[in-house]
């Protein structure tokens, strides 16, 4: 019998710290990165798919990086990531509320109204926040904000701000798909890992076949007769094709290689796309009677 590819269950404090730190730098620059962008133009459909994409490349390279295959961490991981990044973005737009605020004389003057006492701007702001939300702070300008409602295009006296109710409900979709993209990076989990030498497994492609000899490659596979494997490989003669992979730990030969089957589909403009759709850990014996079958077929096909 085969063994199909399971997440990790080992814990490492030395990589959830690597990991950690790769989700607090990187999501903080995507926040910044947003934010600054976002003064300038903000489309509501397009920047959260961004982010939630940047955030799925973050969770992956914090998981491949700090070496991290435990479930639990990956997804506190991949929660301080989606925090991190829209976190600093809404922090940093308030920063920059509160620094428009300070440096137009005109609010400050308007702000002084209420508390004619008052000369420090900080002050005054905070309390303008408690008096309109109850809330000071960060809370209090993302309430504020999404009572004054959002602008579809961000342009000056236009007719498409979604108001309070849109804008909050606007703000959870936002927060969710960017969670969603990023806890898809998850998967990666699988990625077949040698625990005596510490390191990811290094896949090395073997050779294309005729897609309908991949379901008897599975099954020679599945019933661990390996033999079987290079006698169904077949010249692939059209699209979608199947391909053969290997993967096995760089350093030792202690863990056992895993075989992959990929789909390949011929897209538009001459590109390829390629999906894994059966993966296997495979004997030592049994990888190498895979390779001496497909060494046979490539040089029957030669």
């Amino acid at each position: 019998m085969t063994r199909k590819l399971k997440a990790g269950k080992r814990l490492s404090g030395r990589g959830l710290l690597i990991g950690a730190a790769i989700c607090l730098v990187s999501g903080l620059i995507v926040g910044v990165l947003a934010h600054l962008i976002g003064r300038f133009v903000y489309l509501m459909i397009l920047f959260p798919v961004l982010m939630g994409l940047a955030g799925r490349f973050t969770l992956e390279s914090s998981v491949v990086l700090g070496k991290c295959r435990h479930l639990a961490i990956v997804i506190v991981l991949g929660l301080l990531t989606v925090a991190t990044i829209y976190g600093s973005m809404h922090y940093f737009d308030y920063l920059m509320f509160r620094h428009n605020i300070k440096t137009h004389r005109f609010a400050l003057s308007i702000l002084k109204v209420s508390s004619p006492d008052e000369d420090d701007p900080d002050v005054l702001i905070d309390d303008m926040l408690i008096r309109e939300t109850g809330t000071a702070g960060v809370i209090g300008y993302l309430k504020l904000k999404t009572r004054d409602g959002i602008s579809i295009t961000r342009l000056p006296q236009d007719s498409s701000n979604i108001g309070m109710v849109g804008a909050r409900i606007y703000l959870g979709l936002e927060l969710l798909t960017i969670l969603g993209l990023t806890l898809s990076g998850m998967g990666i989990i699988r990625k077949p890992f040698c625990d005596p030498c510490n390191r990811w497994y290094v896949e090395t492609p073997l050779t294309p076949t005729a897609w309908n000899s991949v379901g008897a490659i599975q099954a020679a596979v599945e019933e661990s007769h390996f033999t079987s494997v290079g006698k169904a490989l077949e010249k692939p003669a059209a699209m979608p094709m199947g391909l053969l992979s290997s993967a096995r730990c760089p350093r030792c030969e202690i863990s056992e290689p895993v075989l992959y089957i990929h789909r390949v589909n011929q897209k538009r403009r001459g590109k390829k796309a390629t999906k894994k759709v059966f993966s296997s850990f495979v004997p030592f014996d049994g990888h190498q009677q895979i390779i001496a079958g497909v060494e046979i077929f490539k040089a029957r096909h030669e």
